[in-house]
């Protein structure tokens, strides 16, 4: 959410700095009541032809300033298309496409760069991921 897709070195070092600091405090220091880890993927279950995500180290909840966006979702024939995603509870989120009626994999900014979308409520950003192991995946292509 804070880098340059032309070039490696983040622009926002204060924000990189801060969130390190964060990790920092909360993780090496024992200070639990510093936000210092991002929301990680934790499980899933397939409700109403959606997929609903929850993760761990979003006590506080989700958080995204429009609709999450980067998100990719797959049925049984293992082609990713581009999802809607919503929050849901203030702690889920809820990922759909209507070419995938049966959905059964969820992939998050799964690419070489892209600018994330989602966080937990204090503003640290959720890690890319995929709920498959499958190596023989494909991206729709229209």
């Amino acid at each position: 959410d804070i880098g340059d897709d032309y070039c490696i070195h983040p622009p926002k070092k204060k924000e990189v700095a801060d969130r390190l600091l964060y990790n920092a405090l909360n993780q090496t220091y024992g200070f639990a009541t510093i936000d210092g880890q991002s929301p990680v993927y934790d499980s899933l279950w397939v409700e109403d032809g959606g997929i609903v995500l929850t993760f761990d180290h979003a006590e506080s909840g989700m958080f995204a300033y429009e609709d999450p966006d980067g998100f990719e979702i797959a049925g049984e024939d293992r082609v990713f298309y581009p999802a809607r995603a919503s929050i849901v509870d203030r702690r889920n989120v809820l990922v759909k496409s209507e070419r995938v009626t049966k959905p059964v994999a969820v992939r998050y900014a799964w690419r070489n760069w892209i600018k994330g979308t989602l966080f937990d409520t204090n503003l640290l950003p959720a890690s890319s991921f995929r709920t498959d192991d499958w190596e023989d995946a494909t991206r729709f292509v229209e």
